[in-house]
């Protein structure tokens, strides 16, 4: 014995369709395939179900449904691709920005440095110049005092 086409593959048992006064789909095709059988023989009943929606009418898609779904997903698609792209650029550039600003603080940064440097060179070189001359100007005091000592005798 032939099962119908898609006898039971597309409904649950339990769903119903509201038109047909609460009786499951399956068991309205189950019974139509039966009273087919009765008039008309096992193989042209299996072929007249064979021709029939397996889950009622209104659940088929016609490819024009499908042609217009795939447009608009396509539709959709390439709109938040254009939306990524964009919020892509902006990031880019908001990157880019804070870079060039890390980079101009960098800069800075360094000729603080060398400044830096520049005045400990500064100040060492005031120190040791200080220090040889107060050494330089207490040899001369010594001095003095050594001549003045030496001149008064003693």
């Amino acid at each position: 014995m032939l099962v119908p086409y898609g006898a039971g593959s597309c409904t649950h048992p339990r769903m119903t369709d509201h038109s047909t006064n609460g009786v499951a789909p399956d068991v309205r095709r189950l019974r139509l395939h039966a009273w087919l059988r009765e008039r008309l023989g096992d193989q042209l009943a299996d072929d007249l179900m064979g021709f029939l929606s397996p889950a009622g009418w209104g659940d088929l898609v016609r490819r024009a449904d499908l042609d217009a779904a795939v447009s608009l997903l396509d539709h959709r698609t390439d709109s938040l691709e254009h939306q990524l792209n964009g919020r892509m650029d902006s990031l880019e550039q908001q990157l880019n920005g804070r870079m060039d600003s890390i980079e101009q603080l960098l800069r800075e940064v360094k000729t603080d440095v060398r400044n830096l440097g520049n005045i400990k060179r500064t100040i060492v070189a005031t120190g040791v110049s200080m220090t040889l001359s107060i050494i330089l100007g207490l040899g001369a005091l010594g001095v003095d005092f050594l001549q003045a000592a030496t001149a008064t005798g003693g």
